[in-house]
């Protein structure tokens, strides 16, 4: 295992020391996180499955903390939540994700965006806040609330959104560039996992389901285990342009 690792090291660009937790999986905490809600299963990842992905088609992700500088070691915790059930997820449909980086952008940094507040907003900070490379980017404001009064008199609380399929780099499109998250409690997790896939291409579903694509307010039951990417999602995301071959020799 320490031999793949190693080999898995190199081809990644890494040389010299590396934190497997923190400079590969993308957990800050260094460490795998602890469930956000103690009723939950304790969050495994298996190695030889992480390498094993590697040697098929793979996708890395940067997260762009926008505010970082607002966020505590609760917050920091959740978000670390949040990249094990993207990589648990996408490892369940046989997709590899490969390095999860995070980016601090301090407010003063994040070109106005630390605080989302609307629906302008999000589509704002996905335009402005990105980066180019292989990899989805992904927002993720300090503070997130967008809350529509509806003209029935429901209400709609919109926790994430994407541009579909997102943009190849360089990113510098009119609209938005990257996905955009509200990390806050243990539903940021899957919409972490939701948005990332609108951004490989995949759509909502034309009626209600329990997939990953489903939108959180049609599923019926937990949103928790509404997870599974389908043949057909599946298939379109592996045809984005973030997506990298596998690693030989590992």
């Amino acid at each position: 295992m320490a031999s793949k690792l190693k080999k898995v090291c190199a081809a990644l660009g890494f040389t010299g020391e590396v934190h497997l937790c923190r400079d590969i999986l993308g957990f800050a905490g260094s460490k795998l996180p602890a469930a956000v809600v103690n009723t939950r299963p304790l969050p495994q990842l298996s190695l030889n499955q992480f390498i094993r992905l590697l040697r098929g088609r793979y996708f890395h992700v940067r997260l762009i903390l926008a505010g970082s500088d607002l966020l505590n070691q609760s917050d920091r915790d959740v978000i670390d939540y949040a990249v094990f059930r993207l990589r648990d997820i996408y490892m369940q449909a046989g997709i590899g994700v490969g390095l999860v980086t995070q980016e601090l952008r301090t407010s003063g940094n994040s070109a106005g965006h630390a605080s989302v507040t609307s629906s302008t907003d999000i589509d704002n900070a996905g335009h402005d806040i990105t980066d180019d490379g292989d990899f989805v980017p992904v927002v993720i404001p300090a503070n997130m609330t967008v809350i529509t009064m509806n003209a029935d008199g429901t209400v709609t609380i919109t926790l994430g959104r994407s541009p579909r399929p997102g943009p190849c780099s360089p990113r510098n499109k009119s609209g938005m560039n990257s996905s955009v998250v509200d990390f806050s409690g243990e539903e940021g997790s899957r919409t972490l996992a939701h948005e990332v896939g609108h951004f490989l291409g995949a759509d909502h579903p034309t009626t209600a389901g329990t997939n990953l694509m489903a939108q959180t307010g049609s599923i019926s039951g937990d949103p928790f285990t509404a997870t599974t990417i389908l043949g057909s999602d599946r298939t379109l995301m592996l045809g984005h342009c973030v997506m990298r071959s596998g690693i030989p020799g590992i």
